[in-house]
């Protein structure tokens, strides 16, 4: 069976995604305790954090979906890239989840160039001010890292300030949780 239970009872299926099956809450909280960098970071570094630093960065138009962009990862986790390249199984079924969940929030099916320009820029500075020191992420020569400070935080905290800025960008909890 390739289905699961979430933290408010719903059952999500990794072969058949639907968009009814993702809510906000399981969203924030998984993300809230899914860590960046296979959690090899000095400091714990939450894809919930890191996607609302991408919401911030990006205009008003793709902010919320900045924000989605790892919402899939709730369910799915984080593996790294090298693990990725090694189950393309399970790169398959995160572009199934992605899809429903896109669908979900009313975003366009495919991601936005600039979304994915706004996760290598915090990627960048996550990985520069939260890795061990001396190393760096590569990126292409036409993007630059944010050049604030990744302060990391607490799950519990990362999953609140993700909620926040939902609200911020669609209004209403009870609106966004339906």
């Amino acid at each position: 069976m390739a289905k699961d239970m979430t933290g408010t009872g719903r059952e999500v299926d990794y072969l058949n995604p639907q968009p009814h099956q993702f809510d906000v809450a399981d969203i924030a909280r998984g993300m809230a305790n899914t860590a960046r960098f296979s959690g090899q970071s000095q400091m714990y570094y939450s894809v919930a954090q890191h996607c609302v630093l991408m919401s911030r960065l990006v205009s008003a138009e793709h902010a919320l979906e900045a924000l989605l962009w790892g919402a899939a990862k709730a369910y799915c986790g984080d593996l790294t890239a090298g693990l990725k390249f090694l189950l393309p199984d399970y790169t398959e079924i995160v572009r199934g989840m992605d899809t429903a969940i896109r669908e979900r929030f009313g975003l366009p099916r495919t991601q936005s160039g600039l979304v994915e320009i706004a996760n290598k820029m915090v990627l960048a500075a996550a990985y520069r001010d939260l890795m061990p020191q001396g190393t760096s992420f590569p990126l292409p020569d036409d993007i630059k890292p944010l050049s604030m400070k990744v302060h990391a935080v607490h799950s519990v905290r990362a999953q609140g300030m993700w909620l926040e800025r939902l609200v911020e960008l669609q209004g209403r909890v009870d609106k966004v949780a339906a």
